[in-house]
């Protein structure tokens, strides 16, 4: 069965259906974040080698905007560091305006981050495979709004646990045999797997 219509009636349903389908989308954001969809997105740039100086300067910069009702994209080069430093800072950055905003599309960005590692070695030499650096959105909420959002399990559990303690991350105590269990193996070594050494450390207690 078909039915046959006129064009351009058919065109405004379809326009109708897409501005309907769009406010909703909308107004579900708005129940999740504090922002006006009208204020610019604001950019910021940090490094896995920034200075403790620099870091907490740009951080008050995007606490700034954040309180504007601007939302933040920031991008995290990976530079001389390892991914997990890029994950180190992204943690330690969403922990820094954690009362004001939340990250949105966080774990699409980590996919995108392994995407960008894993990428050919042939691609990275001609330019053409994505730079290694995570993308974090942070839009501004309400502090209810903030204190009913957790960062996924998964995501903080394979951290590893070096440099500044992140508020709101690392409050858990740690046991005293952590750092074996959250320590990155050498390619090359030939030590114990980490559920061997979980094993031996029940053993010994």
């Amino acid at each position: 069965l078909c039915r046959l219509v006129n064009l351009h009636v058919y065109v405004d349903e379809l326009e109708k259906q897409a501005a309907s389908k769009e406010q909703k989308q909308r107004e579900h954001k708005l129940r999740e974040f504090s922002f006006d969809p009208a204020m610019r997105v604001k950019g910021m740039r940090f490094t896995t080698v920034i200075s403790e100086h620099d870091f907490e300067r740009k951080v008050n910069q995007v606490r700034g905007f954040l309180k504007k009702g601007h939302r933040v994209e920031g991008r995290i080069l990976q530079s001389r560091g390892t991914a997990e430093d890029i994950l180190d800072l992204a943690l330690r950055i969403i922990a820094e305006v954690r009362d004001i905003a939340k990250p949105e599309y966080f774990e699409e960005s980590i996919r995108e981050l392994q995407m960008a590692i894993h990428s050919p070695k042939s691609l990275k030499r001609r330019g053409k495979a994505p730079p290694d650096e995570l993308r974090l959105r942070l839009w501004p909420c309400s502090a209810d709004q903030a204190a009913a959002f957790q960062l996924p399990a998964h995501i903080i559990g394979p951290r590893r646990r070096h440099g500044p303690a992140i508020v709101g991350v690392d409050d858990k105590e740690l046991d005293e045999d952590a750092w074996k269990f959250n320590r990155k193996p050498h390619p090359a070594s030939r030590s114990l797997p980490k559920s061997e050494m979980r094993r031996q450390a029940l053993d010994d207690s």
